[in-house]
Formats: structure tokens, sequence, C-alpha cells
């Protein structure tokens, strides 16, 4: 969500940065908040699904990430799971490194 808005609002952002002067009035495209929206929750599952082994404070750090950086989330979900052929709540999960209290 937040790369789409800094995305959409770029020139704006650099005029405003020039210029002090005038406010700043950000645009917003409903079909991109929708498909946006879209991703950002649907990352934010993904996450969740391949994080059930981990502790609930790390589960929900990882859906807060994959939820405000969607694109970067599932980049690095293929990447992981898909190139590489790793395993959701494998042996190298965070759980597994650190230890519970």
């Amino acid at each position: 969500m937040i790369e789409t808005f800094l995305l959409d609002n770029a020139d704006q952002i650099k005029q405003k940065m020039n210029n002090k002067e005038e406010p700043f009035q950000p645009k917003y495209s409903i079909v991109n908040m929708i498909i946006s929206l879209i991703l950002s929750c649907g990352s934010a599952y993904l996450a969740y699904l391949c994080n059930k082994q981990e502790t609930e404070a790390t589960r929900l750090v990882y859906m807060v990430i994959a939820f405000l950086f969607p694109g970067l989330y599932l980049l690095y979900f293929f990447i992981r799971y898909s190139i590489l052929g790793g395993k959701c709540g494998g042996k190298n999960s965070m759980s597994n490194i650190f230890r519970k209290r």
C-alpha cells in the first residue's frame, strides 16, 4: 500500500519538496486502492498461513510487514518458497533461531 501511494504521488511529492508554498494534495484512484487493498490482505493472509508455527508476536510482525509492503513480501515469498524450495514453518523459521521464553 505504501509503495503504491508513493508511486502514484511521486511527481507531487517532488514538486512539494521544491516549492513549499503549495499544499500537498494526494491523488487517489479507486481502482488502485482496491487492487492495493486486495494485494495487502492477500499477502498478510499468506504471511499468517506460512508462519503458523511461530510465536504470536513474530507472526504479527510478519503480517504487518506483509500488509504494508505487499510487493516486497510477495517477491520475498516467491524467491524463498518457490525458487529456493523452502517450506513454510520449516527448520529455518524464526522460532528455531530465537528460543521461546
